[in-house]
């Protein structure tokens, strides 16, 4: 009788954690940013990317960043000579949001203002400065 009400009470746990959205981020974070502009930097120049056209063959969806309301992230990057697809996780402390996409990378700082999340990644030999908006 004992295992059957505890079978019953963790059910009941586990069906109220569903319903009530454990695990969900109201942020104002949450949304997909596109690409406003990158500049990239592999140590032979500088190079910068817009999506105002005048870069030949990058728009908006050249870079595209999704921060889901389950503290999960998604990154495509479609630039000349960079082509990356990355996903990790995300947590928001002190009014910062911080991406990680493997235990042993590090993090990173994302700042937001009014739609606009500006960013600095430094991997694979490429330093880039990234400004992507979600209100396009």
């Amino acid at each position: 009788m004992k295992k059957l009400i505890l079978t019953a009470v963790i059910i009941a746990s586990v069906f109220c954690a569903l319903i009530c959205g454990c695990g969900r981020s109201d942020s104002q974070l949450v949304g997909t940013y596109y690409l406003v502009t990158v500049t990239a930097d592999n140590g032979s120049g500088e190079k910068t990317y817009t999506s105002d056209g005048s870069n030949r063959g990058v728009t908006k969806k050249s870079f595209i960043l999704e921060i889901k309301d389950d503290y999960r992230w998604d990154m495509i990057i479609s630039l000349p000579n960079i082509e990356e697809t990355e996903r990790g996780r995300w947590k928001e402390k002190d009014g910062v949001c911080y991406l990680k996409e493997d235990w042993d990378d590090p993090e990173i700082i994302l700042n937001y203002n009014n739609g606009i999340v500006t960013f600095d990644i430094n991997e694979d030999g490429y330093a880039l400065s990234v400004m992507l908006s979600k209100n396009f």
